[in-house]
């Protein structure tokens, strides 16, 4: 017969990269997804890809 052990983080909060709960995580994904959506505007909007770039990651490291 197997050794099956307990689950023992059944009631702790999700934790993530030490962001605790869901809706730090939430908020953190909220936030890539819309650099990304401002990324691919400026792209589609005609702006050169050497200014679209640096603006794009300087968001994303702002916060």
């Amino acid at each position: 017969m197997g050794h099956y052990p307990l689950n023992k983080g059944v009631n702790k909060p999700v934790e993530f990269k030490g962001l605790v709960g869901s809706r730090y995580i939430l908020l953190l994904l909220g936030g890539l997804g819309g650099v990304f959506l401002g990324f691919i505007a400026l792209h589609v909007a005609g702006l050169s890809s050497y200014l679209t770039l640096p603006l794009a990651m300087g968001a994303g490291l702002r916060g």
